[in-house]
Formats: structure tokens, sequence, C-alpha cells
């Protein structure tokens, strides 16, 4: 049992149809994001970027904070969009609109 070049390229190739045009929109959509992060830290007031190198480290980690936030308000429970004060009474153990038994 051996490993040839051409063998292991004959394999991958005809899989870049496939995986190509999804591997560029997953690179675009990401540099859009640490550029939205670059962005926001730059308006939020952190100083000029000095070099390409300092806007995409500042975007990478900007973008790492915006998606957090996101994150934390898509997950958000309903009552907290709707301006319920605090958790609901009964314990957190109402699901899905039905009253779970107690334990």
């Amino acid at each position: 049992m051996g490993f040839t070049y051409s063998g292991a390229m004959s394999g991958v190739l005809p899989q870049l149809s496939v995986t190509g045009p999804a591997a560029v929109l997953i690179a675009a959509a990401t540099a859009a994001n640490v550029l939205a992060g670059a962005v926001a830290l730059r308006l939020l007031g952190g100083p000029a970027y000095r070099g390409l190198s300092e806007l995409a480290l500042s975007g990478f980690a900007a973008a790492v904070v915006l998606d957090a936030g996101v994150l934390f308000v898509l997950e958000a429970p309903a009552s907290w969009l709707a301006g319920a004060a605090g958790p609901s009474r009964d314990g957190g153990r109402r699901i899905r609109g039905h009253a779970a038994a107690a334990p």
C-alpha cells in the first residue's frame, strides 16, 4: 500500500468544483467580519491604524466582541426582549408555553 501524488490529486481535484465556491464565500464573509470589527473599533474612538497588520489584528479582536454581542442578542430570552422585568416567576420551569412538572 503506497501513496502517490497523482492519486491524491485525482481524489482532491474533482472536489474543488463543489468546495471551491463555498471556500471563496467563507473567505469573503470572514474578511467582511474583520473589516466590520475594524470599522466599529475606529468609530468607538480608537486611534488611526498605522498599518495593515494593525488593522487586521484590531479587526479580529473587535469582530470577536461584535460576534459575541450579536449571539447574546439573538439568544436573549423573549421575555428580555419584550421588556419583562427579570426571569419568569415559575423558576424557569416553563418550556415552550407548557408548565413542566415540579421536581
